[in-house]
């Protein structure tokens, strides 16, 4: 389908104010009152040597290489010794004597009862 020039001219200035294929087409449609395919409006487009303009850049989330640094380490506070020392001499969560490993507890333990009784 031919457009007229005028119709070229308002293209070209939806195209150059960053509007979408979509966006177009609607707009065609509105203001022209033509029916175009959003692949018509791709052809076109390319026709009147047009170039999309994307009017804000999405962050690119698949390439990892530039996702920002990771932060600064953090300087010791001490040295492994002091550390150490600090570790032994803080009491354990439940009062008793310090464990070598706090962090995980025990398994649960399950009671059975096969009592017969009855009352």
């Amino acid at each position: 389908m031919k457009l007229t020039p005028e119709q070229n001219t308002a293209v070209a200035g939806w195209i150059a104010a960053g509007d979408s294929l979509s966006s177009v087409q609607k707009k065609l449609r509105e203001t022209f009152e033509l029916s175009f395919t959003y692949m018509d409006v791709r052809f076109l487009v390319d026709d009147l040597d047009l170039t999309l303009v994307d009017a804000k850049p999405k962050a690119d989330t698949s390439d990892l290489s530039k996702a920002p640094p990771p932060p600064a380490a953090q300087p010791a506070r001490a040295a492994a010794g002091e550390l150490d020392d600090e570790l032994d001499a803080a009491p354990a969560a439940n009062g008793d004597a310090p464990a070598a490993d706090d962090a995980d507890p025990p398994p649960p333990v399950l009671a059975t009862c096969n009592s017969t009784r009855t009352t």
